[in-house]
C-alpha cells in the first residue's frame, strides 16, 4: 500500500485538482562542485530543506571550461565526491550549464534551486533565466566569504610564496 502522507520532514503540496495529496516534492540543484567547500555544502543542505528528494546535477569538464574556466578536479573526482553527501538523493551527470525545463523533466523535479548569486553563461545571459521565466526557481542564501575562485587564488599565492622561499616553508 502506498501512503499519501509525505515522508518524515516532507513538504505537502496541492495536487492537480487542488487537493492536498502529500505528493513527494522533488528539487534540483546543479553546479561544478570543484574544490568543494562550505558554501557548496550549505547550498546543498538548504536545497534539501525545500524538498523531499534532492537531485543534484553536475557539469562536465567540457561544459565548465566553456562557461567558466578549466576545473581543478577532474569530472570523475567531482562526480564521486557527491556520492558521499547525505543531503543528496540522486545525481545527474553532464548537465547543461544553463538548466532548461527539459533538465527538470529529466530530474523529475518540481523546481530548480540556486544561490542569490546568479551566474552568466558563455552567451552572456543569466544561466537560470529559463527557470525564472517559468516560475520554477527557488533562491537560497549564498554563503558569504567563500568561493572556489578565492580558494584557488589563495593556493596560487601560497605556492608563489613557497617558491620565493626556495621551498623552505611558509611564514
Amino acid at each position: 500500500a502506498t501512503s499519501s502522507a509525505p515522508a518524515a520532514g516532507g513538504v505537502e503540496r496541492g495536487g492537480e485538482d487542488g487537493d492536498c495529496r502529500g505528493a513527494t516534492v522533488r528539487g534540483y540543484i546543479d553546479g561544478c562542485f570543484d574544490i568543494m567547500h562550505s558554501g557548496h555544502y550549505n547550498a546543498i543542505r538548504q536545497a534539501k530543506s525545500l524538498c523531499d528528494v534532492l537531485v543534484v546535477g553536475v557539469h562536465s569538464d567540457v561544459v565548465i571550461g566553456e562557461n567558466k574556466a578549466v576545473p581543478v578536479m577532474r569530472q570523475a573526482e567531482r562526480y564521486e565526491l557527491l556520492t558521499h553527501i547525505k543531503w543528496i538523493d540522486e545525481i545527474l551527470h553532464d548537465v547543461p550549464y544553463s538548466p532548461e525545463i527539459a533538465t527538470l523533466e529529466l530530474a523529475r523535479a518540481d523546481f530548480c534551486v540556486h544561490g542569490d548569486d546568479m551566474p552568466v553563461n558563455a552567451q552572456g545571459v543569466c544561466a537560470y533565466q529559463e527557470m525564472m521565466d517559468a516560475g520554477r526557481l527557488r533562491i537560497i542564501k549564498r554563503t558569504e566569504g567563500v568561493s572556489t575562485t578565492d580558494l584557488i587564488g589563495r593556493l596560487l599565492t601560497l605556492s608563489r610564496h613557497q617558491h620565493q622561499l626556495g621551498g623552505q616553508g611558509f611564514p
